[in-house]
């Protein structure tokens, strides 16, 4: 018995030892990996504070370079500014910071070099003018190379699910007030874009770009030709106030947002087949070169108060909502041959040559107080649907109603008609008034057709063919 109580505490003893053994070597491993760990948050911190100082120095000595009075210097920052970008892709916050300094340098006076002339006499004077412009053919090149290397990295790529390894992505860029020459933003995207009272010199093209949220080229001059067609304006836009010298294409151009063009000045330009989704604004705007509007849609209202057309132009246009052209001019004739869903306003609207009214209006129409100085004419294949308001109209050629259909009540009270009235074939299923109206010349009733009494103002045409329904 003894010997088997000395074996048991042998066999208790050891047991106890080997647990013992595995309690230190597990305490000797968690504290491993807690040295281990430790070690692993000091390595990285060290790799990060190593990466971080790397960056600011990369940093500093761009900046230095792109601070250099010498045109070669500072090209040699803009392209150390552009790799440190390029070779930190998980660091969005650097690459807006990039692109910060791009768009500040971009934004710093520059004389171009063909305003810097003098006709002094002085040689130190001329040779001083002549060094100045040699500067400013060499900044010249550094600032084509800044614009380049925005654009070249605002472009996704021709694969739309994998964006090329240069596209830098939800970038903002603000260039207020610079000038920028040539400007090739073809297929670029950015989130944020704010242009406003940039000078674009020579040919700008954004044709196919994107901006995610607001896109502001408020008090912008464009001096050569611009393309934007394609665009897409994902929010919003604003042109008020911009100045275009030469044509400028907005055809195909999807406006998502509210847009405005506010007192913008068109020299030439086209919205063929153009989308305007949210509300458009051309109030007080003049076209005064070639102008197109064929096919654009306005699923919003469409404000052209005041605008002013000075060449012919066709409006090939579809309003879903409210046209207002009041107080609008037309200083060589216009063609409408649009369809408009909604009321459609042009009271105190002034014409010079030929109008014609086409199209389709499904809503009111209102020509309250407005003056042509050429002929009216109806030319529209479709009912019109609404009521027209002619009250005060002024014309002083002929008015020429076709052979259009009126749904809606025709009102013409107290207008005064300087040419002949032809009525002849239209129909007019509510009414016709001409309460108060003036006929300088003669009115034709030939084959037309009126809903109820003939009005009393034409009681000297009676005797014509007119078909009189009550």
């Amino acid at each position: 018995m003894f010997a088997l109580y000395l074996a048991w505490r042998r066999q208790r003893s050891t047991e106890a030892d080997l647990d013992n053994r595995e309690r230190t070597l597990e305490h000797q491993q968690l504290v491993a990996s807690k040295t281990e760990a430790y070690q692993d948050r000091v390595a990285a911190a060290a790799e990060t504070d190593s990466a971080a100082r790397r960056v600011t120095e990369l940093y500093a000595k761009a900046a230095d370079l792109l601070g250099s009075n010498k045109a070669p210097v500072r090209l040699a920052g803009l392209y150390a500014f552009e790799r440190l970008a390029q070779d930190n892709p998980d660091a969005p916050n650097l690459r807006q910071t990039v692109v910060n300094v791009l768009c500040a340098y971009l934004r710093m006076s520059y004389p171009m070099p063909s305003s810097l002339a003098s006709e002094s006499d002085d040689d130190a004077t001329r040779n001083r003018v002549s060094e100045l412009a040699d500067e400013s053919i060499h900044e010249r090149e550094v600032r084509l190379t800044a614009q380049r290397i925005l654009t070249g990295h605002l472009r996704h790529g021709e694969d739309d699910d994998n964006p090329s390894i240069t596209f830098w992505e939800d970038v903002d860029i603000d260039l207020t007030g610079a000038t920028l020459i040539d400007l090739d933003f073809t297929c670029c995207f950015a989130r944020t874009a704010i242009f406003a009272k940039a000078i674009f010199v020579g040919t700008t093209r954004l044709d196919k770009a994107a901006f995610a949220k607001l896109a502001v080229f408020d008090r912008a001059k464009f001096d050569g030709p611009a393309d934007f067609e394609e665009v897409e304006f994902e929010q919003g836009s604003s042109f008020k106030e911009v100045t275009f010298s030469d044509y400028t294409g907005f055809s195909r151009t999807k406006f998502k947002g509210n847009t405005s063009f506010y007192k913008a000045m068109f020299s030439g330009t086209s919205f063929n087949m153009t989308m305007f989704d949210g509300a458009a604004e051309f109030q007080e705007s003049r076209f005064i070169g070639f102008t197109s509007f064929l096919g654009p849609l306005f699923s919003e209202n469409a404000d052209f108060h005041n605008v002013t057309f000075e060449r012919s132009v066709n409006l090939m246009m579809t309003f879903r909502k409210l046209a207002g052209f009041q107080g609008a001019t037309f200083n060589e004739g216009v063609q409408f041959s649009a369809d408009f869903w909604g009321d459609a306003r042009f009271d105190r609207s002034t014409f010079h040559g030929e109008v014609h009214l086409g199209g389709d209006f499904c809503g009111d129409a209102s020509f309250t107080g407005a003056t042509v100085h050429g002929s009216l004419l109806f030319h529209s294949f479709r009912p019109m649907k609404g009521m027209f308001h002619f009250q005060k109209l002024k014309v002083l050629g002929d008015v020429n109603f076709g052979e259009t259909e009126f749904q809606g009540k025709v009102n013409f009270d107290n207008a005064d008609f300087g040419g002949n009235v032809e009525l002849n074939r239209a129909t007019f299923s509510r009414g016709l008034t001409f309460s108060g109206a003036r006929f300088r010349g003669e009115v034709h009733l030939d084959r037309s057709s009126f809903k109820g009494p003939l009005p009393t103002e034409l009681g000297e045409y009676s005797d014509r063919e007119v078909n009189n329904e009550d």
